[in-house]
């Protein structure tokens, strides 16, 4: 599944507050100007077990700072 900002503020919006950590973080250069971050989310909620998931994001140099890209192209 993919969540845009709004989606994520609307979801979290009526949710308790809840405990959320971060693994296996890890940053893959595939070009030049081009970072590739993966790492694992974890989360305990007041109820229900445990859960993760696996995530990533593409991020660009660019105008001096890294930024993450959030638009998607299909040819």
């Amino acid at each position: 599944r993919i969540f845009d900002r709004e989606a994520i503020l609307i979801a979290l919006r009526d949710e308790p507050p809840f405990r959320a950590w971060i693994e296996d973080f890890e940053a893959r250069q595939p070009a030049p100007g081009v970072l590739l971050v993966t790492y694992r989310a974890s989360w305990e909620k007041p109820s229900g077990p445990p859960a993760q998931s696996l995530r990533s994001s593409v991020w660009v140099h660019r105008d001096g700072r890294w930024q993450i890209v959030t638009k998607w192209f299909r040819y």
